[in-house]
């Protein structure tokens, strides 16, 4: 309802999101009102590019323990 997040943001499309100032400040002044619910959608978004480059480092030649590194820190990731 109040445009914070939209079909742009929400997309899934993969590619980085690029605001212009006056969109990006709307967007907080439109949040002010509730700051934790930014600060957990700003962890949130950070998290999700964590793991979106975790899941491309996979491994690329079979090593056991490599491979379960990898899971082990994609899993934590998105547990």
């Amino acid at each position: 309802d109040k445009k914070i997040l939209t079909a742009k943001e929400l997309g899934g499309s993969g590619q980085a999101m690029k605001m212009d100032k006056a969109e990006l400040t709307g967007k907080i002044r439109r949040g002010i009102v509730r700051p934790l619910s930014l600060l957990k959608l700003k962890k949130a978004v950070e998290t999700s590019k964590e793991a979106k480059n975790t899941a491309l480092a996979i491994p690329e030649t079979y090593d056991a323990d490599a491979v379960e590194a990898w899971r082990a820190k994609l899993n934590a990731l998105l547990a």
